[in-house]
């Protein structure tokens, strides 16, 4: 039984602005303020985490993990 099918829909249901703003932007400003640092630090370490954990990592996708970190 097939219980899930995935498509990366990118440009497709959103353009690439939509997905630059959340992970760029607006996930930034959300773990500077969670963390109490300013957003060019949050922009590095979230840079340095996305690097470190590799785009094969499912959690490198996860909105909720990056948004909980």
């Amino acid at each position: 039984m097939i219980r899930l099918i995935s498509f990366d829909l990118q440009g497709v249901v959103s353009d690439a602005t939509f997905s630059d703003t959340f992970w760029l932007e607006e996930l930034p400003k959300l773990y500077a303020k969670r963390h109490n640092v300013d957003v060019a630090v949050a922009k590095r370490s979230l840079g340095d985490m996305f690097k470190a954990m590799g785009k094969y990592d499912l959690r490198y996708y996860d909105d909720a993990y990056w948004g909980g970190s």
